[in-house]
């Protein structure tokens, strides 16, 4: 076509392609008729800087309308054959929506299983009364096109145990039924949560087989839902709408674990903040913001146990629950690198404590004493810093609080131990307890952890037997499904790792299940270790704090 032809204020996707826009807003007919995403007219979409990514969308794109138009050119031909007698009738708007849905488009014809015009709750439909129901009545049941359903199966049964594969929802409490409810019920969370499941499927897709068609679309789609959830997300910062905060919370934490398994840097950084800064907001000393029934405050304002099950109560409970453990726990975790203090931990509203039935070991696999003792390391790091730099260090007053920290961290060690065998070439099956086991792995690393904010990579021969044993616990002991919930502990062991123990830490982060093509955030890890060995050696004074500052951007999840 010629390029006089082509406006140059057409949407993206036709400059893209190099087609003809007809300029139409929000979304251009050419796009629409050929049920493909329009990237619409505002500023220049990220993806344009890439020209590798670039490249990839312009040739998904391609595969898409071909693939549609070969689709569309059997449907009229088979039009007359008739497989079965049709037990609904679907009205036209309805069929004629259904070739675009495919594309997850931001407004559509489709009865949406969700309305995109609000951000929050919707309110759930009285069911039809048990006895005579009209066909009207079947029509007007919401659905979901088959590639979101595809998606979002695909997030509950893979990405969700990949993001948690500690959590073990007791069944006759509603199991995970929580989560499909919020996910369905609000609009940032459900296109966040159906962009992880796509992004997912296509990074387990290998590159070269006969399912590039598959992995193009996919892309696109993730794309688009991604797009679909930070302008929801958006709507709802600039209206506020206090019934959705807990589903938009989560929301946040979808997007933190997006960007880290897609391996975009930093920027789980900023999607952590909000997260933790929009919880503030949603709760005071002794009073919760979010949505919640007064059952739920009471039993998560007096820290009780859910015993009796109501499906609203389980629902409340559970979903605020698990949201405060996930981001108390990734809040504690990122500290650790990037030298600072945690922000969640100490927060008043129903705080979490060594037997709070807030349970972060349900979320994570190491229980709530021992987080709670490196997230006061993390703050007596940083507090250390700030006191020497301003010439204001009280030896003795850190000397205490060192001890009281090595005090009940021996204690805790020594109860967690009975809750596995820890006997040397002890096959892996001895472990009785993985929750007991895992959290006895990061008590002796926070040990270690200590260790290093107090003495940095000075006098290690202190710390030589907890290292050595830790090492031998790791080498023959740990379950291989265990082993990705051991980021944390794997990565300060290995920084203080001696020259020939070096090697066992690079295979363990340079290879499966460790490294793993779906989390790449992972893959920033050895190099890091790698640079903190050299320093070592070569640094005269390398303290704990420039550790730290090479592993600033990383996040040991």
């Amino acid at each position: 076509m010629s390029s006089a032809l082509r406006s140059k204020e057409g949407c993206w996707t036709c400059r893209l392609r190099r087609k003809k826009c007809d300029e139409r807003h929000p979304q251009c007919q050419t796009c629409e008729s050929l049920a493909i995403t329009c990237y619409g007219f505002g500023l220049k979409p990220d993806w344009m800087s890439d020209r590798e990514k670039e490249r990839e969308i312009s040739s998904s794109l391609k595969e898409i309308v071909k693939h549609r138009s070969k689709r569309k050119r059997i449907i009229q031909r088979d039009s007359s054959v008739t497989i079965a007698p049709k037990v609904l009738s679907i009205t036209s708007k309805a069929s004629s929506s259904s070739s675009t849905s495919a594309t997850l488009p931001a407004q559509t014809t489709r009865t949406p299983i969700l309305d995109e015009s609000d951000t929050g709750q919707e309110p759930v439909q009285n069911p039809p009364q048990l006895g005579n129901v009209d066909s009207s009545a079947i029509e007007a049941r919401p659905c979901i096109p088959p590639d979101e359903s595809s998606h979002l199966m695909h997030y509950l049964d893979h990405v969700f145990p990949l993001q948690f594969p500690m959590y073990k929802p007791e069944g006759q409490l509603g199991g995970r039924g929580w989560l499909l409810s919020i996910i369905l019920n609000n609009v940032p969370l459900y296109h966040a949560t159906l962009a992880l499941g796509a992004y997912h499927q296509r990074a387990t897709i290998p590159v070269h087989t006969s399912h590039r068609t598959y992995r193009a679309a996919t892309l696109v789609q993730q794309e688009q839902h991604l797009e679909i959830c930070i302008k929801a997300f958006n709507q709802f910062a600039s209206n506020h709408c206090p019934k959705s905060a807990l589903g938009i919370n989560t929301a946040v934490v979808q997007l933190i674990f997006f960007e880290l398994f897609t391996g975009h840097g930093k920027s789980w950084k900023a999607h952590l903040t909000a997260g933790i800064n929009m919880y503030h907001r949603g709760s005071t000393d002794d009073v919760t913001r979010f949505p919640l029934s007064e059952p739920s405050t009471t039993i998560l304002h007096q820290d009780l146990p859910l015993t009796v099950y109501d499906p609203v109560v389980a629902e409340e409970i559970e979903s605020f629950r698990f949201l405060r453990s996930t981001l108390v726990w990734l809040d504690i975790v990122s500290s650790i690198t990037a030298g600072t203090a945690p922000r969640l931990a100490p927060h008043a509203f129903c705080p979490i404590t060594n037997n709070s039935q807030t349970r972060i070991e349900h979320v994570m696999g190491c229980k709530n004493w021992v987080m709670l003792l490196l997230g006061r390391i993390a703050a007596l790091h940083q507090h250390q810093c700030q006191a020497r730099l301003a010439g204001i260090f009280d030896t003795a007053q850190f000397a205490q609080e060192f001890s009281d920290i090595d005090t009940e961290m021996q204690c805790g060690l020594f109860k967690e131990a009975s809750g596995f065998r820890e006997v040397a070439g002890t096959p892996c099956h001895a472990i009785t307890d993985p929750i007991s086991f895992v959290t006895y792995l990061f008590a002796r690393a926070a040990s270690i952890y200590l260790h290093l904010v107090k003495h940095g990579f000075d006098h290690l021969e202190l710390v030589s037997p907890t290292v050595g044993s830790t090492l031998e616990l790791i080498q023959s002991n740990t379950p291989s499904d265990l082993l990705p919930n051991l980021i944390l502990p794997f990565f300060i062991v290995a920084s203080v790792a001696a020259p020939p123990d070096q090697q066992f830490h690079r295979d363990l982060f340079s290879s499966p299940p460790l490294l793993d093509p779906v989390r790449q955030h992972r893959q920033t890890i050895l190099p890091c270790l790698e640079e903190i060995w050299e320093r070592r050696q070569s640094a005269p004074k390398f303290e704990w704090e420039h550790a730290v500052e090479l592993a600033c951007d990383i996040i040991l999840v």
